[in-house]
């Protein structure tokens, strides 16, 4: 519960305790989407940032 009122602002902890268990259940759902989409984009810049000027191009064999 915690992780969530912490990933979405504005949520309380209180707010949380009285949702209904299909809203919970989609709330973690959404910040589960979130963290992946994050993951993702951190990824891709990290595979992205080379030394400038230089391309990584694959070798063929």
């Amino acid at each position: 519960m915690a992780r969530l009122v912490g990933h979405f602002r504005g949520l309380t902890l209180e707010d949380v305790r009285r949702m209904r268990m299909r809203d919970y259940r989609a709330l973690v759902d959404a910040m589960n989407e979130d963290l992946k989409a994050q993951e993702r984009a951190t990824k891709r810049a990290e595979r992205h940032s080379g030394a400038p000027g230089v391309r990584r191009v694959p070798v063929m064999r």
